[in-house]
């Protein structure tokens, strides 16, 4: 009877830590949200935001999510009536795998596309993991709880992805500020925001979008992320201080 109940009380305990995480992640992700633009459309995956940006004739999509979530991207597009062969350019922020997980799957059913990526970036999807030894790590402590989470719920989980390879139509670029306006078609800017990765790009777009000071600098108003939603820049002005090295979450 004790031995069932110290049960019980261990399992009301693990429900109530869960229950918190789950209410601080939740309401921690809510604070100065703001919309992408309207034309974008947003596809949101386990972890990872997709965007997909209309173009002349097609799109860009910026990133990938996990290599088993290659069905539910398919799914996204007969929802948006949008075949995978009007994708043109395929623009990559950085090299983890729920960013490149089914990039050999795009390119494989429509080999048109184009990748963009940097130097660094396409030196670390050649490798097939995620790079952890040269820095990088979390700076959210919502998306490290996550992260935590799933370590925990999917032990198979080694961050691993199918390397990919650069293909002749690919375009790998070298600065760490890079005009890609005649490249694609529409105004966007990519530049070297280190910090998550050691490779990490963020995308201006419309000259609207522009690690952190960087960003700043540019005077950009809203920050699309990746992982969670769009929030206003003061978000990032309000915490660079307290942002040190020592206060960034360690993952790995």
């Amino acid at each position: 009877m004790i031995k069932r109940k110290s049960l019980m009380i261990i399992i009301l305990v693990l429900i109530s830590v869960v229950s918190t995480l789950f209410l601080y992640a939740y309401f921690s992700d809510n604070r100065n949200i703001e919309s992408p633009p309207g034309e974008v459309i947003t596809l949101k995956f386990e972890f990872t935001n997709l965007f997909l940006i209309p173009i002349k004739k097609g799109y860009i999509l910026i990133d990938n999510a996990y290599e088993k979530e290659f069905g539910k991207f398919l799914d996204y597009l007969d929802e948006y009536k949008i075949d995978i062969k009007e994708i043109k350019y395929i623009l990559l922020t950085h090299h983890h795998d729920d960013h490149v997980g089914f990039l050999n799957q795009i390119t494989s059913e429509n080999p048109e596309a184009s990748v963009v990526l940097h130097r660094r970036t396409a030196d670390l999807v050649a490798t097939g993991f995620n790079n952890k030894t040269n820095g990088g790590g979390i700076v959210n402590r919502r998306i490290y709880i996550l992260f935590k989470m799933k370590q925990l719920l999917t032990p198979g989980w080694d961050l691993t992805f199918p390397p990919y390879f650069v293909r002749e139509n690919d375009l790998v670029f070298d600065n760490d500020v890079f005009d890609l306006s005649n490249v694609v078609g529409i105004n966007v800017k990519a530049i070297y925001t280190p910090g998550h990765s050691s490779d990490s790009f963020s995308y201006i777009y419309n000259n609207k979008y522009d690690s952190w000071r960087s960003l700043i600098n540019r005077e950009v108003e809203v920050i699309i992320p990746s992982h969670g939603k769009p929030f206003n820049i003061k978000n990032l002005k309000n915490n660079i201080d307290s942002q040190k090295q020592e206060n960034i979450a360690k993952f790995f």
